[in-house]
């Protein structure tokens, strides 16, 4: 009777064991798909962020562009002004 009583509580506690085993194996996956999603998201922020710059900076380009060439345009008037009044 008591070697029943051992093996049953030895497979019990193999039981529990395992049970544990299995749960922090499911955690280290749920940690690994966590993990997938926050990186998932943080690529999709830093595309975002990425974009954003590019288009402040492409925005900034055009603008710079476009002063150059009022600067231009007025600096040729001027220039030809000048030269209208010396003839």
């Amino acid at each position: 009777m008591a070697r029943a009583a051992d093996w049953h509580y030895i497979r019990a506690a193999q039981k529990r064991s395992l049970d544990l085993w299995k749960a922090k194996l499911a955690g280290i996956e749920q940690l690994e798909d966590k993990s997938d999603a926050v990186l998932q998201r943080s690529g999709k922020q830093l595309v975002g962020r990425t974009w954003n710059t590019w288009r402040a900076a492409f925005e900034d380009r055009c603008n710079m562009l476009v002063l150059a060439q009022r600067v231009d345009r007025r600096l040729l008037a001027e220039l030809m002004q000048k030269w209208k009044n010396k003839l």
